[in-house]
């Protein structure tokens, strides 16, 4: 076995063990010739999807076709959305600003578009961080199961944030008049774990317990450095600005 051969194997082992960090994996990579060291890794990975039964042998020639050229891949994993609707309160010439924060279960469908190396830097530093938000500059579907939680905001009489709603006089509680216009941010925790790998050409969607994320973004020449672009806690960022440009909805 050659010296690629050898590397392709064990960036293949890194790949598919969770207790070592694919720091490695990336450097083995990029210390052989991109051509030669991706052929052997696709050759790696598809002898495995053949020996777990994930394709057959007359599949992997057409499999591995698709996996040098980049191909698009769907993922589909459970998430929440956090939904912010600007609401303001009136009691006599007394108005509050407010929001109220509502969380949803969903499910996600996240493509990666053909060799995208933006997208799979991001989607690789999800799965490091075992968290992906909709900052990630990938495309995504998804649909609401059912509300989880609520929580409503406002701002008092000196523009103090504060958590619940405001009182009257006579320390009633008041009732909120929705904007009907709202915004959302979407996040997963336990990012990984859950992943269906949805059916795209004729590549086994997981082969050895291996990312086929983790393949296609050393095939698109990421870098491990490139991971660290994306903000895995963006969607807190997002989240606060929603909030804020709710509380000045009424103003504007």
């Amino acid at each position: 076995m050659s010296n690629v051969a050898d590397a392709a194997q064990q960036i293949l082992r890194i790949l598919s063990d969770e207790t070592e960090s694919n720091q490695l994996a990336f450097q083995l990579f990029a210390a052989n010739d991109h051509t030669k060291i991706s052929t052997a890794l696709c050759d790696a990975f598809l002898i495995a999807a053949v020996n777990e039964a994930e394709i057959g042998e007359d599949e992997a020639d057409e499999s591995k076709e698709f996996l040098l050229a980049g191909t698009e891949l769907d993922l589909k994993f459970n998430g929440r959305s956090q939904n912010v609707e600007a609401c303001k309160y009136q009691a006599g010439e007394t108005t509050w600003a407010g929001c109220e924060v509502l969380e949803h279960a969903t499910e996600f469908t996240v493509t990666i578009p053909q060799a995208d190396p933006d997208a799979l830097a991001a989607l690789c530093a999800c799965l490091n961080h075992r968290f992906w938000n909709s900052s990630a500059p990938v495309d995504f579907e998804e649909e609401s199961l059912n509300p989880t939680g609520s929580e409503f905001l406002f701002l008092d009489q000196n523009g103090k944030r504060c958590s619940g709603q405001p009182e009257s006089e006579d320390g009633i509680s008041l009732e909120p008049e929705y904007s009907g216009d709202g915004d959302s941010v979407y996040f997963a925790q336990n990012f990984g774990s859950d992943i269906e790998y949805e059916p795209w050409d004729s590549i086994p969607t997981v082969a050895s317990n291996v990312s086929c994320i983790w393949i296609l973004a050393l095939l698109a020449k990421v870098k491990w450095e490139d991971l660290d672009r994306f903000d895995v806690r963006g969607h807190e960022v997002e989240l606060e600005q929603l909030i804020k440009d709710a509380f000045d909805y009424f103003s504007e």
